[in-house]
């Protein structure tokens, strides 16, 4: 966001900007007060009723429970044939349906949603709005677009319509005050571009008097006679929401999210917007198959049409130090075999923007599962030792290399002027004309909004400055790595200096992954033998579950424990589950493989020969039993301590 000192002389241009668009929502209708039901969250996508009421203007609403809203509203006369909008300002994060369908996110990155295209007279808009509290607000923590998130208070609830054209003239205000402001163009030319936006931004009577359209067209003239230079190569731009799948908030918050952040995504798709969209992590969408099977079906008419591309194949964004090799496998395994089966889609990038650093053995398990090139980000958060590539080859420890391309600046956020000037100025300086921009809301999800993509339009439509290309992770990286035969190479680990912490805390849950890690391995060792014994392989599905969970608390901020409490508490539960559910799995393995009897049976699950102590229960004392051959007699040993 762009912010000035109030004696800067640029601080008059963004205040009249302000002024403007205020002027942008029109013919509106008020919609206060609002009828309301109140609901506390018992689990996932369930509810327990508590009370109904009515919201009126400036009224606070509770910070834990989930509120709906349910409204009828006739389209009015003025708004015939036009686009109508829902403004609601009430803070927190709001999903609102329209005849029971998800049209999209309300919060602080998304301030409104269209619930009618080209509406008619006279017809009912029904509405649904389901609130509840802010995460980010609720712990205290502001993220990347600078934005101060609200308080949970009613300021304004309107029907209305949108002045296309005074919207065009103060987005293109907004980017050429950036450009002015990133200092980036030659003295004379920032002079004259000044000039030019002082004299047609005062043109414009803030009270909407005089129409803005004339204004708009001779800034556009004017700028065609400016010449302005080619500043920041070519943008590969993709639409993305990094969403945790735990973090400041545990899973039933996750599953809302998704719905959100999607219905957010296909809603603009549809009504005709263009851009690409990549959509990382499996069991998202696999989430989304099971809880929301009507907007399932509305992303993958996207993923058929090239809209929405699943990259990545993995079941979730690992931790990738602390998960084992065999489970770094069967996220690759899972992730492909969905998206293979249920998509009809493969991906091969792999790509781990979050991620806490990088084991050296991934470039050895990621060329052999068939992937091309490896994207991830955090790397540039180093200070102490700065990570000296933006493209190189990742040299693993059996000698594999694979391409991998470190993403300068952010995975996310809006798409602007000054992170454009941030993430091209980095690969410039190395020699690189094109580089990934990724947009959207991130963390908790929301991704894409109207108004990234018309900021987006606007730089591209821009004379000179970014060559703005709509593109894919895909596609992208394909083109990147046509220049890999002189990209240096990096050997072995990949190390981030950042979070470091999290691997010497929360200890139990490191424990429960490495518990339940052995678990699932002994049981698929037993189910085999089982299987064999039994001439079936019908109970093996019965893994599937318990494993799926393994790899899904093997997520960057769950396995490093970067979370709030009830997160934590839920994973630390979730194990307990996890390991119940493997053991039974395992005992009834064993018992279709021995025959009842009162013999104890040793098992060794290693793959080599195994010595050392057996440690018995007393029951056993005494007792002999036949090994290879032989006869064992149990002995008590006492251990005297001096």
């Amino acid at each position: 966001m762009l912010h000035f000192d109030i004696m800067d002389p640029r601080w008059r241009i963004l205040h009249t900007i302000g002024e403007l668009e205020a002027n942008i929502p029109r013919h509106l209708r008020d919609l206060t007060p609002l009828p309301f039901q109140r609901y506390r969250q018992t689990g996932v996508n369930t509810y327990e009723l508590l009370e109904d009421g009515v919201l009126e203007t400036g009224q606070l609403w509770n910070e834990t429970d989930t509120y709906r809203i349910t409204l009828a509203e006739p389209v009015l006369s003025q708004w015939e044939g036009e686009d109508v909008y829902l403004e609601l300002d009430m803070g927190g994060e709001l999903e609102v349906y329209v005849d029971g369908i998800p049209m999209g996110s309300i919060d602080p990155e998304h301030p409104y949603v269209c619930v009618a295209r080209k509406a008619r007279a006279g017809e009912v808009l029904h509405l649904e709005i389901s609130a509840t509290r802010h995460i980010h607000n609720l712990v205290r923590s502001r993220r990347a677009f600078g934005h101060r998130y609200p308080a949970q208070i009613l300021e304004r609830a309107v029907l209305c319509t949108h002045d296309r054209v005074l919207e065009a003239y103060c987005m293109l205000g907004r980017v050429l005050l950036g450009l002015i402001a990133s200092g980036d163009l030659p003295e004379e030319t920032n002079r004259q571009l000044e000039a030019l936006l002082k004299r047609e931004l005062y043109r414009v009577d803030v009270h909407g008097a005089c129409n803005a359209r004339d204004s708009l067209l001779a800034l556009r003239r004017g700028l065609e006679e400016l010449h302005m230079p080619e500043l920041y190569g070519t943008s590969l731009a993709m639409a993305h929401s990094h969403l945790d799948l735990a973090f400041k908030w545990g899973w039933a918050d996750t599953v809302r999210k998704i719905e959100r952040t999607l219905s957010n995504t296909c809603s603009l798709l549809e009504a005709g917007h263009s851009f690409s969209y990549i959509q990382s992590q499996t069991v998202i969408l696999e989430t989304l198959q099971k809880t929301y099977p009507e907007l399932f079906r509305r992303v993958q008419k996207q993923i058929a049409a090239g809209n929405i591309q699943p990259v990545g194949d993995l079941y979730c964004e690992f931790d990738a130090n602390m998960a084992s090799g065999e489970s770094i496998i069967r996220h690759i395994l899972y992730g492909k075999a969905y998206c293979r089966d249920t998509l009809q889609t493969q991906s091969r990038v792999c790509y781990l923007p979050d991620t806490f650093g990088f084991s050296g053995i991934l470039p050895q398990i990621l060329t052999q599962a068939g992937y091309h090139a490896f994207v991830t980000s955090k790397l540039t958060m180093n200070d102490t030792n700065p990570f000296p590539y933006s493209r190189f080859l990742w040299q693993g420890i059996d000698g594999s290399r694979i391409p991998s391309h470190l993403l300068v600046g952010t995975y996310g956020g809006n798409f602007d002027i000054p992170r454009l000037r941030q993430g091209s100025g980095d690969f410039r300086e190395q020699g690189y004309e094109e580089h990934i921009y990724q947009y959207g809301a991130g963390d908790g999800g929301g991704g894409v909004s109207e108004g990234m993509l018309l900021e987006l339009e606007t730089i591209r439509q821009l004379p000179g400055i970014s060559q703005v290309k709509h593109t894919n992770l895909e596609d992208a990286m394909a083109l990147l790595c046509r220049g890999q035969d002189i990209w240096p190479t990096w050997a072995g680990e990949l190390y981030l200096e950042a979070h470091r912490g999290v691997y010497t805390s929360q200890g139990l849950i490191k424990q429960g992954n490495r518990r339940s890690e052995r678990l699932w391995r002994e049981g698929e060792i037993t189910a085999v033998m089982a299987a064999e014994a039994e001439g079936t392989w019908a109970h093996y599905p019965d893994f599937q579950a318990p494993g799926k969970a393994v790899l899904f608390h093997q997520f960057h901020d769950i396995l490093a424990g970067s979370l709030v409490r009830s997160a934590v508490e839920d994973a630390l539960e979730n194990y307990q589950q996890i390991e119940s559910q493997l053991s039974g799995y395992i005992a009834r393995n064993l018992s279709q493989i021995l025959s009842p009897t009162e013999h104890l049976t040793l098992w060794n699950t290693l793959g080599h020969p195994r010595q050392g102590v057996v440690r018995l229960s007393r029951e056993w004392m005494g007792k002999t039993s036949s090994f290879w051959g032989k006869s064992w007699k149990s002995r008590l040993w006492r251990t005297a301590l001096p």
